[in-house]
């Protein structure tokens, strides 16, 4: 092999080497971002929780980290199926009807079309 080709399969290797290295880093400092993000998340809504009476449990934990790892495409139906569960234990007499269908109206209402639509209004 010539002085050049082994030159070129040398420094090959060390740029695969570093390359290995950087992608580890990567991977643990992504890792270290989602810890951050989950703890940040922890941290408000323990501070959320002091001001009301709901106390921070392991489930509740559980569940922020499983938010905290879903794609922000899936937060709408998330917040929309947390509330709808939350809207359960409230007593008939004290829910506005008009706020229950709001969740499902702006399935129809926030499109493109219905922008276009009302553009003009």
């Amino acid at each position: 092999m010539s002085k050049s080709r082994s030159d070129f399969v040398l420094k090959r290797a060390i740029a695969i080497d570093v390359l290995e290295v950087l992608e580890v880093e990567v991977q643990q400092a992504i890792a270290s971002v989602a810890e951050a993000k989950i703890e940040t998340q922890k941290v408000m809504l323990e501070s959320k929780t002091m001001r009301s009476s709901t106390p921070m449990t392991p489930l509740r934990e559980q569940v922020l980290k499983e938010i905290a790892e879903i794609p922000d495409a899936t937060l709408p139906e998330v917040l929309n199926f947390l509330q709808s569960r939350k809207l359960k234990h409230i007593p008939p007499e004290k829910l506005d009807i008009s706020l229950l269908s709001e969740s499902i109206l702006a399935k129809d209402w926030l499109t493109p079309e219905e922008d276009e639509a009302w553009k003009d209004l």
